[in-house]
């Protein structure tokens, strides 16, 4: 079961907020991303290749006071600090389903207009493999991507079943070292992936659930 495993055990509490990204990283140093038991009904370790999606909201990336706000960069490497401390929640898409998407979607919006008021939504995200950011050049230290199911039902499974953390893999880390390693994820991420912004493209559409300050 896979609460025998350690690394799952750790994973665990870290989903409670029990554990903080320095501690999980100083216990399973050097990126042992694919080395927990799986919970039941999760779709499994975040594998090579895996596409993963970062929300950006307001007024966590972006202050958003009205509609011109929009405008400006939503995703800076400052968006990758939370990496370092409590840990980055982001959305498998190649295991995510539409309606676990727009659960995800719909949940950050109404926690962040919940916190912000009309202030509070989402501005955007950034649509990339996870290669790019578990693989950095040697003496900088890259992310973890561990599978950590949120929202488990009384049947035992889970509304969010794609959610995924990113986390140093590194504890101990000083705060020149963490630079390094967000400038180069930050680079890679918008190398290789694809930045979205608000506006409806395809199947990505979040005109709803921008602020509504932004929509006055």
């Amino acid at each position: 079961m896979a609460t025998t495993c350690p690394l799952r055990k750790a994973l665990n509490e870290f989903s409670e907020e029990k554990l903080e990204v320095e501690d999980l990283a100083r216990e399973f140093p050097n990126c042992q991303c694919e080395a927990a038991v799986s919970p039941n009904g999760s779709p499994g370790p975040v594998s090579k290749g895996e596409m993963l999606r970062l929300y950006l909201t307001a007024p966590s990336h972006l202050r958003v006071r009205k509609r011109d706000d929009l405008k400006k960069r939503a995703f800076k490497v400052a968006s990758l600090k939370r990496a370092f401390a409590k840990g980055l929640s982001v959305c498998r898409l190649d295991r995510a389903s539409p309606a676990e998407i727009a659960h995800t979607q719909e949940s950050l919006h109404s926690v962040q207009v919940d916190i912000n008021g009309d202030c509070g939504g989402l501005v955007g995200a950034i649509d990339f493999p996870v290669d790019c950011v578990r693989s950095c050049p040697d003496g900088t230290a890259p992310l973890c991507a561990y599978e950590t199911p949120l929202d488990i039902q009384e049947d035992g499974s889970y509304l969010r079943p794609s959610h995924c953390d990113l986390v140093a893999s590194i504890g101990g880390l000083s705060d020149e070292e963490k630079k390094a390693s967000r400038d180069i994820v930050f680079n890679q991420m918008n190398q290789i992936g694809r930045l979205r912004d608000h506006r409806p493209d395809g199947e990505f559409d979040i005109s709803t659930l921008v602020p509504k300050a932004a929509q006055k």
